[in-house]
């Protein structure tokens, strides 16, 4: 039966491997989150240059309308359309509203640049958290390890008198080399 010491070795071990595993799975949950953050992100940016794409036509639509308006005026007041001050009021108005129009875009496109690059960020944030929960779940493996090999039970298990070392301390060391090493681990039920 076993020590009470290496019991208590016993339960810390498995409960610094649990508290490990939990953050693994804590880890691995967040990367899931940021990850469908990151494609809702993704998603509004498909929106927004949509949008952009509309307000744009909508805006180009305005301007030509507009042009038009100007050339039913000009032409019920008598005025050549296609000369002079008329020909050059529709260029002016077309020329800034092909800079509005640009601009519209452009305000979309740099929204929608902004909710990718978001997106980027949050799949890097879920990556690093799946990473540190990872490393979390490695070192708690390793405390454990040492929590039991600290605690004393691996001196019992090593010791000289365990049967382990009796048995393989009547062996020479050159009994280890070729195959006469594989076969001597081989019979004390060894690697080979």
């Amino acid at each position: 039966m076993c020590e009470p010491a290496t019991i208590g070795a016993i339960v810390v071990g498995v409960s610094t491997v649990m508290q490990g595993y939990a953050a693994k799975q804590q880890g691995d949950y967040a990367n899931s989150v940021a990850k469908y953050n990151a494609r809702l992100s993704e998603n509004e940016a498909i929106r927004t240059r949509n949008k952009g794409t509309e307000e744009e036509i909508r805006h180009r639509d305005q301007v030509q309308h507009m042009i038009s308006r100007q050339r039913a005026q000009a032409a019920a007041n008598g005025v050549n359309v296609n000369s002079g001050s008329a020909m050059l009021l529709q260029t002016d108005t077309e020329i800034v509203g092909n800079a509005d129009a640009l601009k519209i875009r452009s305000n979309f496109q740099d929204a929608a640049t902004a909710l990718d690059e978001q997106a980027k960020l949050t799949r890097a944030e879920g990556k690093a958290a799946k990473a540190g929960g990872k490393s979390a779940f490695t070192s708690s493996l390793f405390k454990a390890a040492g929590t039991v090999a600290g605690s004393g039970v691996a001196d019992k298990w090593f010791a000289t008198d365990s049967a382990a070392i009796s048995e393989l301390s009547t062996v020479s060391a050159t009994d280890f080399t070729g195959i006469q090493g594989v076969n001597t681990a081989r019979q004390f039920g060894g690697f080979a």
